[in-house]
């Protein structure tokens, strides 16, 4: 599904898009557990709530909060 804000790709269980930070609506809960960030694809964690996030993502899908840290 893309987001509403940028069009980009938004996975079924996040509640944000990973490149404009935007909310999105719920989705219809999916029967098997989907998970967020598969292992592989994971480089680093959130800095607020410690999902997993990936390579060019500016927002956490789950918490919503930007991913950069502050140095």
């Amino acid at each position: 599904m893309p987001c509403q804000r940028c069009n980009g790709v938004i996975a079924p269980n996040d509640k944000f898009c990973g490149l404009c930070g935007a909310p999105q609506p719920p989705q219809p809960m999916v029967s098997e557990l989907i998970e967020e960030n598969p292992a592989d694809d994971v480089l680093n964690t959130c800095p607020s709530c410690g999902a997993g996030v990936t390579d060019g993502q500016m927002y956490c899908t789950v918490c919503g909060k930007t991913t950069i840290g502050e140095d």
